[in-house]
């Protein structure tokens, strides 16, 4: 599958507001105009989309992004006419000054400032990232009671859309004219890099 590192303008990159299956806390894009953020950008073809909207959904949906308004640049300089983005279902945690809590940095750090911010949660899954990774990835219980405590903390300014107004769960046949192919007639695909967990593993690797 075709990959390649591509800087789009008015994406930022934050936390999901929800605990994986694997234990971990997925990054995010949102919509941020005076962003900018480097992701993955992937070709794939019908069946490897529909693939991905299968584990995505329902944690995370699918938005057309379109390059007027979002440019997409890839090394060569050349520009993206379009691309579709995943982003999260349950919105982005604030940190403390209010403002979307990053994502895609050192998984630790972003457990334990989360930990340190809710006792609940500290009382849950504490006392340290490890043991929240190794309590949440086998129990689905804590997992959902885990995600509904933290939304006190979300944002108010990024609804769970995230800012995205376009979503959808079209086939790649119903919304190519309107995404756009490339030569090949592949869909593009924007996505984050996976994260590190604190026992060294990322989420792909269980």
């Amino acid at each position: 599958m075709p990959m390649v590192p591509v800087r789009v303008e008015g994406i930022g990159v934050g936390c999901s507001g929800h605990i994986s299956p694997a234990g971990y806390v997925a990054s995010t894009p949102y919509v941020d105009r005076g962003a900018s953020a480097v992701l993955v950008v992937a070709w794939l073809d019908a069946e490897q989309l529909a693939a991905v909207d299968a584990t995505a959904f329902p944690d995370h949906r699918r938005a057309i992004l379109p390059g007027d308004e979002f440019p997409m640049t890839m090394p060569s300089g050349e520009r993206l006419g379009g691309a579709y983005i995943y982003f999260s279902s349950h919105g982005v945690p604030a940190g403390p000054d209010g403002t979307p809590r990053p994502g895609a940095g050192d998984q630790s750090e972003l457990l334990a400032a989360l930990l340190a911010a809710s006792p609940r949660l500290g009382e849950l899954l504490g006392p340290d990232p490890s043991s929240w990774v190794k309590k949440a990835d086998i129990d689905p219980a804590l997992r959902e009671e885990g995600t509904r405590r933290p939304t006190s903390c979300r944002t108010s300014t990024l609804p769970s859309t995230c800012g995205f107004t376009t979503t959808c769960r079209l086939s790649a046949t119903r919304s190519a004219e309107r995404l756009g192919r490339n030569r090949q007639g592949l869909d593009i695909l924007l996505t984050l890099t996976g994260g590190v967990r604190p026992d060294g593993l990322g989420p792909d690797d269980r």
